[in-house]
């Protein structure tokens, strides 16, 4: 996970709270899941993610609150 902008990010890896906090552009913070990955950010364009080496798609647009969940298998996109 990439931040290109201030960005607010919840991650629950496998189910569990893992961090919460606030990024700034250019940080960069990795997880590793056994099953999947819960992301809530409050700004989409800010958050730029790669999954198992690939770059996947914008999440949304500025200031969009966006939940996201990643598995191996694939990305499922819901509304939070």
């Amino acid at each position: 996970m990439a931040a290109t902008e201030r960005s607010w990010v919840a991650v629950e890896i496998d189910g569990k709270p893992a961090s919460q906090r606030t990024m700034e552009p250019n940080e960069i913070q990795t997880f590793r899941a056994r099953s999947s990955f819960d992301l809530i950010t409050g700004n989409a364009e800010g958050i730029i993610l790669t999954l198992n080496g690939k770059t996947l798609d914008p999440l949304g647009h500025r200031g969009e609150t966006k939940k996201v969940h990643l598995t191996l298998q694939d990305v499922q996109n819901a509304a939070p």
